[in-house]
């Protein structure tokens, strides 16, 4: 087909196909075909430039299981990235960052203020103020804070970021180029480990009150408050007996 159309007059260019080699190896090729005339205009030939594909095509390939590859690990770690410029406003993020946000690519309008709306509204200012004041001293960007998913839930960021200058002769800083990673595991680990002594003390002195003379009341409001006291220690990870105070003859 792509013969009858240069024969008829027309050149055909970027024809891609596979041509086989003197050794009768099929490699994948393109081809611009252009007619040759004679002096009165007549297609008489056809003229061939080809180019052999091979090399480009396994580049391709390379490049397209480098990104696999970088996406599954940033997925691993929770890590997503993103790039700021400062002269259009726009905002780009990777694939793991919509869905550490939770956010449909297509939803996301790709602006600065699209980039904070999900920013905790008590942090937004905050991290504004980060990302201006690290585009105009210049100097790099860290910050942590937290984002409200559209299901409510709220993750904890860790953002850094590196200030990208734009090709020029002066120092023009183009925007930011950075990454954020989900660390709310590891803050609530943080959390949990400073709360598991004060709370499993209240369980210890609860156990110790529940063994003393009150009344009615107070001994269910006690046993309340060791109930309350023991789910939240094992929530912390913590393990009912942990911190308790010592008895009369230094037991428990």
């Amino acid at each position: 087909m792509a013969f009858e159309c240069v024969l008829a007059g027309e050149p055909v260019q970027l024809f891609e196909t596979e041509a086989r080699r003197k050794d009768g190896v099929l490699v994948p090729t393109s081809l611009n075909l252009w007619p040759v005339r004679d002096r009165a205009g007549e297609v008489v030939g056809i003229s061939v430039i080809a180019h052999d594909l091979t090399e480009e095509r396994l580049a391709l390939a390379a490049l397209a299981e480098s990104e696999v590859r970088q996406r599954e690990s940033e997925s691993l770690v929770h890590l997503g990235r993103w790039v700021w410029d400062v002269g259009t406003g726009a905002v780009q993020w990777s694939e793991e960052l919509h869905r550490i946000h939770g956010l449909d690519p297509a939803g996301f309008a790709g602006t600065i203020d699209a980039h904070l709306e999900p920013v905790h509204s008590d942090d937004r200012e905050r991290v504004r103020a980060a990302m201006t004041a690290a585009v105009t001293v210049p100097q790099p960007l860290e910050i942590e804070y937290r984002i409200v998913r559209p299901d409510g839930r709220v993750r904890h960021l860790h953002a850094r970021a590196e200030v990208a200058l734009a090709p020029s002769d002066t120092v023009v800083v183009a925007g930011l180029r950075g990454i954020c990673q989900d660390v709310t595991e590891r803050t609530w680990d943080s959390v949990k480990g400073e709360l598991a002594g004060p709370i499993s003390v209240i369980v210890g002195h609860g156990r110790r009150l529940e063994q003393t003379g009150l009344s009615s009341d107070q001994a269910q409001s006690v046993t309340e408050i060791v109930r309350a006291a023991r789910r939240l220690l094992d929530a912390a990870g913590g393990e009912p007996g942990e911190g308790l105070p010592p008895g009369p003859e230094g037991g428990t």
